[in-house]
């Protein structure tokens, strides 16, 4: 076995097992030394690297496991998770020195936006979802080293997440109209108004975010999008294809024409839109148009999927447009018809009078 390095940048003792894997000892030299001569026996080994893991041990590990199991959007939700973890405990905080208290205050506390031009940072909260989001792949994490012996213990087990508010808020025609001529009118680059007429597809914010020339294809005439890689993948084993409308296909042909295989949804410097960005944006057109707070990126998902539904489309094919395993999730989230009263109404109206006409047919018959 080789003899313990010191390791200037992360101050502190390590030696390289027989794998190949570096293995953290102590940053005092007597101490590491006295570990290094435990680890001769495999078991002790075990017990200590699992005493010794650290943030980054059990990150790099997963990532390298199951980077050709995930879904790409998976994985990087993952990496993206833990950076930012890492950010705010260090590479090197030990896994046994985190609790679900340090991780629940570390979700719900105030952070820090980008420098801005008058050098100021703007502060902001981590939305629920947001929190759920990264700390269901926190969570996802310790386990995976807890199953593969990387850790003696889970301490984010009995870690409960927030339950994001349910989302409600729908997009009519002419709050969309009047979001994409606010969005023409402060862009001269046109960047984020067609990012918005974009989001009439229904599909998900970050297949919009992604989509470049390679998710474009002809079939029989109509372009549609195309995605190997998304949320459902892993489960449906199949591609997600997102049906465009005439417009959007108009849209999609002339950015296809224009930037070829790369993003077709772009910000003025010509690079893909980020989350942050993009909620960034509809906020401050929904502050400026007076538009309801729910109004999110999202709510055009939702709204596509109740416009079907009103429309007279059968739910287990809107299920298949929104790019779902089966019309569950239509069911219990996006169908939100009872914004439509009026609609609901009429449909109430017809379901009685053709029940009536039934029962006089029946009277009739006796």
């Amino acid at each position: 076995m080789r003899k313990p390095f010191f390791f200037t940048q992360k101050k502190c003792w390590y030696f390289k097992d027989a794998a190949g894997k570096f293995i953290r000892l102590d940053p005092d030299e007597e101490k590491a030394y006295e570990l290094w001569k435990i680890l001769s026996v495999p078991d002790k080994l075990k017990k200590v690297q699992a005493a010794n893991s650290t943030l980054i041990d059990i990150f790099e590990s997963f990532l390298s496991e199951e980077e050709l199991e995930l879904p790409k959007v998976a994985f990087d939700c993952v990496k993206t998770a833990g950076l930012q973890m890492m950010d705010k405990f260090g590479h090197d905080c030990l896994c046994s020195a985190i609790t679900k208290g340090d991780v629940a205050r570390w979700l719900a506390e105030e952070k820090e936006g980008r420098l801005r031009k008058d050098q100021t940072r703007r502060k902001y909260f981590w939305s629920d979802s947001r929190k759920r989001d990264t700390g269901s792949c926190i969570k996802r994490v310790f386990k995976w080293a807890l199953d593969n012996g990387l850790i003696e213990s889970n301490p984010l087990a009995a870690m409960k997440l927030p339950t994001p508010k349910p989302r409600s808020q729908l997009i009519t025609k002419e709050d969309h109209q009047r979001m994409v001529l606010d969005a023409l009118s402060v862009d001269e680059h046109r960047s984020f108004g067609m990012y918005l007429m974009a989001s009439r597809c229904g599909a998900r914010p970050q297949q919009i975010r992604n989509v470049t020339g390679k998710n474009v294809f002809d079939i029989s005439g109509s372009l549609v999008w195309i995605f190997e890689d998304h949320k459902t993948a892993k489960k449906t084993k199949k591609n997600l294809t997102v049906f465009l409308s005439p417009c959007l296909q108009t849209l999609t042909r002339i950015l296809k024409a224009s930037r070829g295989d790369s993003h077709l949804f772009t910000n003025s410097n010509g690079l893909p839109w980020k989350r942050d960005t993009v909620a960034q944006r509809i906020r401050r057109i929904r502050k400026r148009l007076g538009l309801p707070e729910e109004t999110i990126a999202y709510s055009y998902r939702h709204t596509f999927a109740t416009d079907a539904l009103l429309a007279g489309i059968d739910i287990s094919t809107v299920a298949v447009l929104l790019g779902h395993t089966n019309s569950n999730m239509v069911a219990r989230v996006y169908g939100h018809l009872d914004q439509h009263r009026e609609r609901l109404v009429e449909a109430a109206a017809k379901a009685f009078s053709v029940t009536s006409q039934s029962i006089k047919e029946l009277n009739r018959g006796a």
